[in-house]
């Protein structure tokens, strides 16, 4: 849509790390099939299959083109973590030492229950909830723009 808005460049900085994991407390979004960066934990973690993950340039120039971007720039997990925790720190937040980040790493809290099974019943879930198969749609497709928006 930027570029057929007149944009000459099209760059895309995201304030988080790549979503490469399902949210499993309450937030309805993508299965891990849906997700761009879902083969790619860019944490350095091996990816669910066991392969070594992409670099986190590689995954940004992989993402870049999937979206028709000339660059895309993520923001990494250990920064976030650090400055949530310092700014935590300098409104006198106190306990402040572990945030959730298991949408970015896989690590979820609850982790005797979340397994490989709970994550495929899930993705089952949602997707027969969306009347299709989870690799097939993403939301994203769906959306109605009003005739408004849309650029002529």
């Amino acid at each position: 849509m930027c570029r057929e808005a007149g944009a000459k460049r099209v760059y895309m900085a995201s304030a988080a790390p790549p979503v490469c994991y399902p949210n499993v407390y309450g937030i309805d979004m993508p299965t891990k099939d849906e997700l761009i960066a879902s083969d790619a934990p860019a944490d350095g973690s091996p990816n669910a299959n066991g392969a070594e993950p992409e670099a986190l340039s590689e995954l940004e120039e992989r993402v870049a083109v999937a979206i028709g971007a000339d660059k895309v720039v993520y923001q990494e997990l250990d920064d976030l973590r650090d400055s949530v925790i310092e700014e935590a720190a300098a409104v006198g937040a106190k306990g402040v030492g572990m945030l959730d980040s298991s949408c970015f790493d896989g690590v979820y809290v609850t982790a005797e229950a979340v397994g490989e099974e709970y994550l495929d019943n899930l993705a089952r879930t949602r997707s027969s909830n969306r009347g299709t198969n989870s690799s097939a749609a993403h939301l994203l497709d769906r959306l109605e723009i009003p005739k408004k928006a849309r650029v002529s």
